[in-house]
């Protein structure tokens, strides 16, 4: 089978600068450089396989993006190109991520290229450029594949107990799933799950994307029949078997600690799971082009954070505020304790935007890092402003 190199090929993004300090300005939040929607993404296509030969089925180029570092949730199929205006992909201003992935006529593609990083905004007319270079990748037949990466749920239930288990599955394969499927969620007696345990439940999951996420909280019960003693929570992708996959071996996981079941009466045992939520947001404008943005936020959870995370600061022509809006900044935290407070007051410069009525927004947890209870109450909207 031959493969796929891509060892020449760079990505930029390209615009032509008006005024050089705007990037500069942005750079404090920004991850890569600041454009608009007249960029250009490019790429040189390769010409041999990694074994030197020349690569003569080389058959298009697919762009991955998304909007967090490595976990891609749109694809673009570019064709036999080797640039691509940004407006074609239709993006919403904010933070992006892309990589791109070489195909040949046999259906063999290569692995994705080194990833880079940009911010898409409306009027930016400021210029740069990034390179990228790639490693030799062995080509594979495009397909999905499941793969549990997070399973977690309350140390210790009675029998008969209904419990609280949360679980994220991801598509680490090349292609999209093109069916739903379900998530079977299982008691072992040791940490390797698999589809002969107890099978508690079970959630299902819709068509997902090649490299995309599906979380989700469940109810189960505990059955009465289970025996006392230290058990281990897990879940398998798939687990009725419906997805044909590249690898069928990492669709199961087990909790990373154990769940200790003890005999009696119906009852309903929640994990102690940490929930973040905005409760003040207050933006005043400054002299100089700048933003002054108070926000607090709370873990009204039952549980710690177990990790830091950070908060988005937003720009949003509604009064409803989510992460598509035109994210301006963040304040990093660390663990935040259960019922714990954090309260900041963080100086932005206002990005070029078309006058008018704005309003100030914050969403904790930005990107989604936290495993939460509650992820409908992460955003808050604040006051108006008026921009210039």
């Amino acid at each position: 089978m031959e493969k796929i190199i891509m060892s020449t090929r760079w990505i930029y993004i390209l615009v032509f600068y008006l005024f050089l300090s705007s990037w500069s300005q942005s750079a404090a939040w920004a991850a890569g450089p600041t454009v608009g929607a007249n960029a250009v993404a490019g790429w040189k296509n390769p010409t041999t396989t990694v074994t030197g030969t020349p690569l003569t089925g080389l058959a298009g180029i697919n762009v991955w993006l998304g909007t967090q570092s490595q976990v891609y949730t749109r694809q673009y199929n570019a064709g036999m190109v080797s640039s691509l205006p940004i407006s074609n992909l239709k993006l919403v201003d904010g933070q992006y991520y892309m990589s791109v992935q070489a195909y040949d006529t046999n259906g063999l593609v290569s692995g994705l290229s080194n990833e880079v990083a940009f911010v898409l905004q409306a009027g930016n007319t400021t210029t740069t450029t990034i390179r990228t270079t790639t490693t030799s990748t062995t080509t594979t037949l495009p397909g999905p594949d499941l793969k549990e990466t997070v399973v977690a749920g309350p140390t210790s239930a009675k029998t008969g107990a209904k419990i609280l288990v949360v679980d994220r599955v991801q598509n680490v394969g090349t292609a999209p799933i093109g069916t739903g499927f379900s998530v079977g969620l299982y008691l072992s007696t040791d940490n390797v799950i698999t589809t002969s345990d107890i099978l508690l439940g079970s959630r299902p999951v819709g068509l997902l994307g090649a490299l995309a996420l599906s979380q989700a909280k469940t109810y189960v019960t505990i059955p009465n029949t289970v025996a006392p003693g230290v058990h281990h929570l897990g879940a398998c992708a798939d687990y009725s078997n419906v997805i044909s996959e590249t690898n069928e071996a990492n669709n199961c996981m087990a909790s990373s600690y154990t769940i200790t079941i003890v005999a009696g009466t119906t009852t309903t045992t929640t994990l102690p799971v940490p929930d973040l939520k905005e409760t003040v947001v207050i933006g005043t404008k400054l002299t100089g082009g700048n933003l002054r943005i108070i926000d607090r936020v709370q873990n009204i959870g039952t549980a710690p954070t177990g990790t830091g995370f950070s908060v988005g600061l937003y720009l949003s022509t509604d009064n409803v505020i989510t992460t598509s809006d035109i994210k301006i900044g963040t304040r990093t935290l660390p663990v935040l304790a259960k019922l714990g407070i954090s309260q900041a007051v963080t100086t932005l410069t206002l990005p070029s935007l078309p006058a008018g009525t704005y309003y100030v927004g914050a969403c904790a947890d930005d990107p989604s890092t936290i495993i939460e209870i509650n992820e409908g109450n992460n955003c808050k909207v604040g006051n108006p402003i008026t921009l210039p």
